[in-house]
């Protein structure tokens, strides 16, 4: 008895200097994160956790890690911190917001598996998890998945951090259009949108004027556009939009303005031939038969070079990777890659392909995944000790991967931006030529009548008071201005005696 008496009491104490150890170094950590040390807070936190890393210690891995940047790195350990406790809620979340953040679902499928395994509903999953997995579902295939796992509205408008949030939305809101939810996915962009109106919600402005377009609701679809600042990246396709919603509701004027911006020599390296034949339509609407007509031929003069310069691309590029590179590279500044191409057409093109979004989010996890390589080679002591080599190891592992997921994607969509554009082109000019025809008829339908436009006087003033200008760039621009350009005209088909 007095044996096992005295084994008892030095297990005790043994675990109570363990435990004072511990909170010890738990002081220690803390002090560092208190006052902004984030970087000594993380190699603290690796040096005492190297060896046996609890599911709360990866969490606070992950939070060191993304607030010092390294945010790839950080979803392996929230990864981590999910397979060592599956019932962790902050792990999950954590998880889910950061793979929803950088498009980063390569390990969703394990993560699920863990949680069926440990007994887990999809119901009790936090949102942000439960988008993430609906994703990965859909684009693997899995329809029944992705539609069971789908959140609510009301769950991602919780996800505080604002990219995030915004994030979650548009995919939130895509998934629901793909389930024939169109209704329910304008409602989780209104949302999400609120009454903020800076660049940073553009994107969800510019979708919520698509659906309501494809709704034929185009007056809605013109009211989100006014909430569009011209520094979002999404002002020009919101201005596109807007010029047919103006089109759909026979406000001519209004749809000449918005196209009078978008072919404004600022704008004049987009890729938009459509914008060409609907000025074309609308004028015709309106019986200006030769500006129809010029239009036309500005399309045909503009992209000539540029279905050739796909054709000449591809071949000079036989290799997908090494168009990703060219498109990457122009991206960046270097157009060494287009030499053999027309400087006009190669413009056009490479706007057009950089108008993939998954091109510019290859291009910014790439961006990443160097920046942390070189941010964690310094960060991680220069060490023989294995565990450390093995900690190193492990998010070289996961920079490598995420390097090569974003380079597959890239490859398979820039193909497929190429064959869209190619079809777009064909599609423009086809248009073009029905047009045309049209045109044509009617001014032989007037030659054979010896009719001729009626005359109408404009009062040029009382239309810049209203809001409408006339301006064809004749001269001097400038880029401020551009979006506040409009058109002043009326329709002259009214017809008069030769």
């Amino acid at each position: 008895m007095k044996n096992f008496f005295l084994k008892s009491s030095l297990s005790l104490v043994l675990v109570a200097s363990l435990s004072v150890s511990a909170q010890s170094w738990k002081k220690q950590y803390e002090s560092y994160v208190v006052d902004g040390q984030h970087e000594k807070a993380l190699q603290y936190l690796w040096s005492k956790t190297l060896r046996n890393t609890r599911a709360n210690e990866y969490v606070q891995r992950a939070v060191q890690m993304e607030k010092l940047g390294l945010h790839l790195s950080a979803i392996r350990e929230w990864g981590n911190a999910l397979r060592s406790n599956p019932r962790l809620r902050v792990a999950m979340e954590g998880f889910g917001q950061a793979a929803i953040r950088w498009d980063r679902l390569g390990s969703v499928n394990s993560l699920v598996k863990v949680l069926n395994s440990s007994g887990m509903n999809s119901s009790s999953w936090t949102p942000a998890f439960q988008l993430a997995a609906s994703l990965n579902a859909l684009r693997n295939g899995s329809t029944s998945a992705a539609s069971k796992w789908m959140p609510t509205t009301r769950g991602i408008m919780g996800i505080r951090n604002i990219e995030t949030r915004i994030q979650a939305a548009l995919h939130l809101a895509s998934l629901q259009v793909y389930f024939g939810q169109s209704s329910q996915a304008i409602k989780t962009l209104s949302e999400a949108s609120g009454n903020e109106n800076s660049s940073a919600y553009g994107a969800l402005r510019l979708q919520s004027a698509r659906l309501y377009y494809d709704l034929n609701r185009f007056t809605p679809s013109l009211e989100q556009l006014v909430n569009l600042p011209r520094n979002s990246g999404s002002w020009y396709q919101g201005v596109l939009t807007g010029a047919w919603s103006a089109y759909r509701l026979k406000d001519f004027n209004l749809a000449l303005g918005q196209l009078l911006t978008l072919h404004s020599p600022y704008l004049d390296s987009k890729f938009s031939p459509e914008t060409y034949v609907l000025e074309s339509a609308t004028l015709f609407q309106l019986c200006h038969f030769k500006s129809a007509l010029r239009s036309l031929e500005t399309l045909r003069e503009k992209y000539k070079g540029v279905a050739n310069a796909i054709v000449r691309f591809k071949s000079s590029h036989s290799n997908a990777s090494s168009r990703v590179n060219a498109v990457i590279g122009y991206a960046r500044g270097d157009s060494s890659g287009l030499s053999s191409l027309d400087s006009r057409a190669a413009a056009l093109l490479m706007d057009g392909l950089l108008q993939e979004e998954s091109l510019m989010r290859a291009d910014r996890i790439l961006l990443q995944a160097d920046e942390e390589s070189e941010k964690l080679d310094k960060l991680i002591p220069k060490s023989s000790n294995a565990l450390w080599r093995r900690l190193e190891n492990s998010y070289a592992a996961e920079l490598k991967y995420a390097k090569i997921e974003a380079h597959r994607d890239a490859i398979r969509n820039i193909n497929r931006k190429l064959r869209i554009m190619a079809s777009d082109i064909k599609t423009a000019i086809e248009n073009a030529s029905l047009v045309e025809l049209e045109v044509n008829t009617k001014l032989r339908e007037r030659l054979i009548r010896a009719e001729v436009p009626k005359k109408v006087e404009v009062d040029f003033e009382a239309d810049v008071k209203n809001g409408y200008e006339f301006w064809p760039f004749e001269g001097e621009y400038w880029r401020d201005e551009v979006g506040s350009y409009a058109f002043a005209t009326t329709s002259v088909c009214g017809e008069g005696e030769l």
